[in-house]
């Protein structure tokens, strides 16, 4: 992917995405695309190798992996974040003081 189609996906993404509920929605959208399968935190996993699931937690947190192959994988691989970070916000007309 050339780096101004990823700017211009991680921009569309931080746009979509002003609160945590927001990001969650959206990661869910593209997980479910990439063909994720949600699971239920209450529930017993089934799990089966070379498969990619996800999980949600009030709407505004989510854990998404894939299972690896046994027969070419060992070990974990784990990337973490938090859906509060792309609530980027600038002050549009900031006050600044000095001395005070």
């Amino acid at each position: 992917m050339k780096l101004a189609s990823f700017n211009k996906q991680l921009l569309s993404f931080l746009d979509s995405s002003p609160t945590p509920f927001h990001a969650t929605r959206n990661i869910k959208k593209n997980l479910d695309e990439a063909g994720f399968t949600p699971l239920t935190e209450t529930e017993a996993w089934r799990l089966k190798p070379n498969k990619a699931y996800y999980v949600t937690r009030n709407d505004s947190s989510i854990i998404a992996f894939r299972m690896p192959n046994p027969a070419h994988e060992s070990g974990i691989r784990m990337v973490g974040a938090h859906t509060d970070s792309p609530c980027l916000k600038l002050k549009p007309n900031s006050l600044y003081k000095a001395q005070g």
